[in-house]
């Protein structure tokens, strides 16, 4: 048993607090009751991606080519063809177009394809989430600035006017004026005419430059490719999906970074793009190794069933990797299972953010007495509260923790509803800054007694 948490009733909180130097629990509340993890649910993907993949398993990001090369011609047609990359950003898509350029190629007789059959695509990360979030982008094969573009707007110098420009500019997203009086989030999305169509304000509400979640991946990056190879001198045609034939040649190709390096990223900025295409390419390797198409809840499940065995499995649900899902559940027992494996294997330290100074916990837990004290991966969702990994002790001795506070039959009247009232939102925020509040100082009061 251990202490109450102020402002909550007991069944809506949970929690353990274990010692790493006598391998004991020191306190816990609810070890066994699931809670909704939010971003805590990387912590699981972490363990699954870096077991099933390896450390050293890198996405690549590949340019074929059909027919032949003569004389800096391409005369057949040409391929982008991802897998998966989370990380591919502008700066990288360049250099593939660069390579392309140094090899000598000036034209492509044939078609532009975008191959983004490695993995199912989707519009966006959860339907339950807004559309509008930077947060809920879409994902597939091919991702590019974690499947965000920014609207600029720009105010001409003679007169108080204004448009809007996107960044990255890609021919697959447009915009259009809604002149009337626009609520809350004051921007809408449709998909019309074969593009992401955003409906914006007419006045001036939005920062100057705001960030929007890019719906479809992989001709957004496709458009991008073709602006990128325009710029060294290679001009292809409108972009359009397919998948490289058998006869195809690889051209060129661009490495992502290792999956020991991306982990720790994704962790510290609580990336759900990653987290997301991380799940995706374990399950892929967990069919080929079962022989069997899975599902990632069913690929998780067994995963977790095999490499913590010895744990109660009752509760454990992975709908999805990021935790961006309100249908996951994990209990207190099982995310202490998963951070004592993590300690093992990688310095807690360098994977996760580090109170009052870096990622989510960047302007968390940063007075004199907790800061640099914590390194812990957070979660948030309305009516949902995480925190799990390890702090200092006012002792020095080191512990491992888990909190979690949910509420979870606030969040499903929220899901229920198909649009929220800016009240509704408010009073999610209120809850929210609460239970924060309380894990913090709860979190404080472990520090000092510890």
């Amino acid at each position: 048993m251990g202490p109450a948490l102020p402002g909550f009733i007991p069944s809506d909180y949970g929690y353990a607090v274990y010692n790493l130097e006598n391998c004991r629990l020191v306190m816990d509340h609810n070890i066994y009751l699931p809670f909704i993890p939010a971003s805590v649910t990387k912590l699981v993907t972490a363990v699954f991606a870096m077991e099933t993949l390896g450390c050293d398993f890198t996405f690549s990001t590949e340019i074929f080519y059909t027919g032949k090369i003569s004389e800096g011609v391409i005369t057949g047609d040409i391929y982008l063809k991802g897998n998966g990359d989370p990380e591919l950003s502008v700066p990288e898509l360049a250099t593939l177009a660069r390579k392309l350029a140094h090899k000598g190629i000036k034209k492509v007789d044939g078609n532009f394809y975008y191959d983004e059959s490695a993995f199912h695509r989707q519009d966006m990360l959860d339907r339950n989430m807004a559309d509008y979030a930077p947060y809920n982008s879409g994902v597939g094969a091919l991702n590019l600035n974690r499947n965000t573009v920014h609207i600029i707007r720009r105010t001409s110098k003679n007169n108080n006017s204004f448009i809007y420009q996107f960044l990255p500019p890609a021919e697959t997203i447009t915009s259009e004026l809604n002149n009337s009086d626009v609520p809350f989030p004051f921007v809408s999305y449709s998909y019309k005419n074969r593009k992401e169509t955003w409906l914006l304000p007419s006045k001036k509400i939005l920062a100057p430059r705001h960030p929007l979640p890019v719906k479809q991946s992989g001709s957004y990056t496709a458009s991008v490719f073709k602006l990128l190879c325009s710029i060294y001198g290679l001009k292809l045609n409108d972009p359009v999906r397919g998948e490289i034939p058998a006869n195809s040649k690889k051209l060129s190709s661009q490495e992502s970074r290792r999956l020991d390096q991306i982990i720790p990223s994704m962790l510290i900025t609580s990336d759900n793009l990653a987290a997301e295409i991380l799940g995706r390419a374990s399950c892929k390797k967990c069919a080929v190794n079962t022989e069997r198409n899975m599902t990632f809840p069913a690929a998780a499940d067994l995963f977790f069933r095999k490499k913590f065995p010895s744990i109660t499995h009752g509760g454990f649900i992975l709908a999805n990797a990021s935790g961006l899902s309100t249908q996951n559940r994990l209990t207190p027992e099982q995310v202490v299972a998963v951070l004592i494996y993590l300690s093992r294997k990688y310095p807690l330290e360098e994977i996760l953010p580090m109170s009052g100074e870096t990622g989510t916990l960047k302007y968390r837990l940063d007075s004199p007495d907790t800061a640099y004290r914590v390194y812990a991966k957070t979660g948030s969702l309305s009516y949902s509260s995480a925190l799990a990994g390890l702090f200092y002790g006012a002792s020095g001795k080191k512990y491992l923790f888990v909190l979690f506070i949910d509420n979870k039959q606030s969040r499903a009247f929220l899901d229920r509803r198909k649009s929220h009232e800016k009240s509704e939102l408010d009073s999610a925020a209120k809850w929210s800054r609460q239970a924060s509040d309380a894990a913090d100082q709860f979190i404080s009061n472990l520090i000092r007694t510890l």
